[in-house]
């Protein structure tokens, strides 16, 4: 099985999802020309794929959401880039009360293939380049979160991101970049709903985070933090709690290492 850095992993497969599909566009602050993506994940794309599809921004964070919700209102598939965790506080406005919030407010009308990816983490850079806010998004009712902890999970999880018909955040660490590991050739999806996960070892775990609104199928008000093993059985961290915010850095994506869990920062 190939071995392939996390960044190309995620390189990878936004390629392989603009081959298949033309109504998929990527919008950001310097991946189409400059950086070409602060940490190099979008380099070379607007070689393959016009200046149409592969987008450059002003320094606007709001700007690239905004733009990013109103093309996915529209029938595209959008990924925004965020060039640093940080920043996603300039659009936290349309992130959690705007993209999050439109399909119960248009009444099932919209629903967005949007997803939006932004490093975070420390990574040498700064302490406005360095933070990891994932747990702040826990609050609000529909966001769907991703972090992958290797280039395998970046794969498949990313798949699923992009048609997964919600806003899903998609957390990628700095220091994951250049982390190898194993990725099959093969087309796969890692789904957000965890039943039929299905890996070769028993020292990977998932954690699952999501919030309902009341009043949709299924209809809960409740928060659900979650941990499964590979067989998809619950492990043995697990809570449910009502109208709390539960910090997930702590527990997301442990690994064992002999019998002992060490925690990803």
């Amino acid at each position: 099985m190939p071995r392939i850095k996390y960044r190309d992993a995620i390189r990878n497969t936004i390629i392989e999802e603009l081959r298949k599909d033309d109504d998929l566009i990527l919008i950001g602050e310097d991946i189409r020309e400059g950086y070409q993506g602060c940490f190099g994940v979008t380099t070379g794309l607007c070689d393959e794929f016009s200046p149409e599809r592969i987008i450059d921004t002003p320094i606007s964070e709001a700007s690239i959401i905004g733009t990013a919700i109103g093309a996915s209102m529209l029938g595209l598939k959008t990924i925004a880039e965020i060039m640093f965790e940080d920043f996603i506080t300039v659009c936290f406005d349309g992130i959690v009360n705007q993209a999050a919030k439109l399909r119960v407010l248009s009444g099932g009308q919209y629903n967005l293939n949007m997803v939006i990816r932004t490093p975070g983490g420390a990574g040498g850079l700064g302490v406005q380049h360095s933070q990891c806010l994932e747990s702040i998004f826990m609050h609000f009712p529909g966001i769907y979160i991703a972090i992958p902890s290797d280039a395998h999970d970046a794969k498949g999880l990313l798949k699923t991101a992009i048609t997964y018909g919600d806003p899903v955040l998609f957390f990628e660490h700095q220091r994951l970049y250049n982390l190898v590991s194993e990725v099959p050739e093969k087309d796969y999806k890692i789904e957000f709903a965890l039943d039929d996960i299905n890996t070769p070892e028993n020292d990977r775990r998932y954690a699952v985070f999501y919030v309902d609104f009341e009043g949709l199928e299924n209809p809960t008000s409740k928060l659900y933090y979650k941990l499964y093993a590979a067989n998809g059985n619950p492990a043995d961290n697990y809570n449910e709690e009502q109208g709390k915010g539960l910090l997930i850095t702590k527990y997301l994506l442990q690994r064992k290492t002999g019998t002992e869990n060490k925690e990803r920062d």
